[in-house]
């Protein structure tokens, strides 16, 4: 027998679920609208094929920066790659966006966490530093500045990506290649 709470976890997933949904739905229209069909065929492909969490990341990162009036554009070159988004802020101020996401079979791997279960777990360090430092060159690339968003659609992200862990890797690493 379910409790109340339970109850409220499953509809706040469900909810989240939509939103998602329709977050990759608008991302979709989005790329059909404004930008030619190969932007279209990379990300569904992604989507639908080869890298279904990495490209809803893509979608919901796109809508944040939308929401956060950075007027994000597609930047990447399907045939050669890139980062993902050029975004402006206040028309002057230019900077390019990359998405990366860790995968949440393996965060569970890496942490000991499974999916809506939790408890003693280990900080996925080792991960997180190695798929910031394979962003590293791809964005050192850039002539103006950018940001690498880490994501991740595993239920304890909050915990493992929160504000503070991350940027202190990425200032860590960034400071140890120099």
């Amino acid at each position: 027998m379910s409790s109340l709470h339970d109850c409220k976890f499953t509809l706040n997933i469900m909810n989240w679920a939509s939103m998602i949904q329709k977050t990759v739905s608008d991302y979709q229209e989005q790329l059909k609208s404004n930008y030619n069909e190969q932007h279209q065929k990379r990300f569904n492909n992604l989507l639908t094929k080869s890298n279904e969490e990495g490209a809803i990341s893509e979608a919901v990162i796109f809508n944040w920066l939308c929401q956060n009036n950075l007027n994000p554009e597609i930047k990447e070159d399907v045939s050669e790659g890139g980062t993902d988004f050029l975004c402006s802020y206040n028309q002057k101020y230019n900077f390019t966006v990359e998405v990366t996401c860790l995968k949440r079979e393996e965060l569970a791997k890496s942490t000991g966490l499974c999916f809506q279960k939790f408890g003693g777990f280990k900080m996925p360090t080792k991960q997180i530093r190695t798929k910031i430092s394979n962003k590293t060159k791809q964005l050192s690339g850039e002539k103006i500045p950018s940001v690498l968003a880490v994501t991740s659609l595993h239920d304890a992200a909050p915990i493992l990506l929160n504000s503070q862990i991350v940027p202190e890797f990425f200032l860590t690493l960034c400071a140890t290649k120099k």
